[in-house]
């Protein structure tokens, strides 16, 4: 897991497709995120974790918040 600002500029929406390209520009692949907790909670007890996201789907991603990559090093 790498920290979202690794790949795009927090606190403005972008979708998947934006990271995932920006993870292929890092000769990685991304296939998730890890949202920092939220005041609202988690409501199917994973841990924030969401593997293969909506990729149309405009999020914006905060400075906490982690990028799951698959990656060499």
């Amino acid at each position: 897991m790498r920290p979202a600002a690794d790949y795009v500029a927090t606190g403005r929406p972008v979708t998947f497709y934006t990271v995932a390209e920006a993870a292929r520009r890092r000769g990685e692949v991304a296939i998730g995120y890890r949202r920092a907790p939220r005041a609202e909670g988690d409501l199917r007890g994973l841990g924030g974790v969401v593997v293969n996201p909506v990729k149309s789907l405009l999020l914006a991603y905060e400075p906490t918040d982690r990028i799951i990559v698959l990656a060499r090093d």
